[in-house]
């Protein structure tokens, strides 16, 4: 009896992964670029959210983050990619 109930669980394990629409799934968190240009509502939202991500405080994150207020944490990122500053560690030493 043992025997039969591992065989049953096994073959019950092994048959539910067989199929392949569970693999194709699409992703739920982007939007494609056909989705965008579907019409001209949704590229105006788009742009929207940019330019709404760039003057948010705490964008993206919480808001206990210190470099996440708006257009001026890009403006110092800018400042800050150049030859001008040299990181000579990792992390804040």
């Amino acid at each position: 009896m043992k025997r039969i109930f591992y065989f049953a669980a096994i073959i019950a394990v092994l048959s539910t992964g067989c199929r392949k629409e569970y693999l194709e799934t699409e992703p739920s968190g982007a939007v494609t670029e056909q989705q965008i240009f579907a019409s001209i509502d949704k590229i105006y939202g788009a742009l929207n959210g940019v330019v709404k991500e760039n003057f948010a405080f705490a964008v993206g994150a919480t808001t206990s983050r210190h470099d996440a207020f708006g257009q001026k944490a890009y403006d110092l990122a800018m400042d800050l990619m150049g030859n001008d500053m040299v990181v000579h560690a990792q992390g804040y030493g």
